[in-house]
């Protein structure tokens, strides 16, 4: 079982892991959602994007819509990007990432906005959008320096997987 990952929402160890899949799988009722649901059902979406299907992405979106929280609608559209990716779909992760990187003028935490312009990149990559992910490389280089040790090590692997891109 994964206990780490660079992914936001997602559970660091087994326990919290448990936690997110019960709490995404209990009795799903949209005029009861909350923010914790919210955030347990996208978890999971990074967790298992296999097991997330499009009706499920679209009820997610559609909790963090109603709850009107922007950077939980950016965590979203994140994963939708993410699951996307996954399947191959890779238009698709392209322009559910547009869709985050739009939103962040309203976003104001340092860690999401180094994560949104980190997933970024492989999606404009895979759709031969270079300087795309050229520009996001950069946004993420000069937000991580200001930033932990951890985001400064991210910066490096964003960097490198790039140059192995192109």
């Amino acid at each position: 079982m994964r206990t780490t990952s660079p992914r936001p929402f997602v559970p660091r160890t087994p326990t919290s892991y448990g936690q997110a899949r019960s709490i995404s799988s209990a009795g799903y009722a949209p005029e009861q959602s909350s923010e914790a649901q919210v955030r347990a059902l996208v978890a999971r979406a990074n967790i298992e994007p296999a097991e997330m299907s499009d009706e499920d992405l679209e009820r997610v979106g559609a909790l963090a819509e109603k709850l009107g929280d922007t950077q939980l609608r950016s965590h979203v559209f994140g994963a939708r990007s993410g699951a996307a990716f996954e399947r191959h779909c890779f238009h698709e992760a392209a322009a559910w990432s547009e869709r985050r990187l739009a939103l962040l003028s309203d976003v104001d935490d340092p860690d999401q906005l180094c994560e949104a312009y980190e997933s970024g990149v492989p999606a404009a990559l895979a759709v031969g959008r270079v300087g795309e992910a050229r520009r996001l490389t950069g946004l993420h280089r000069d937000l991580s320096q200001r930033l932990s040790p951890h985001h400064q090590l991210h910066d490096f692997a964003v960097a490198r997987d790039r140059r192995r891109s192109g």
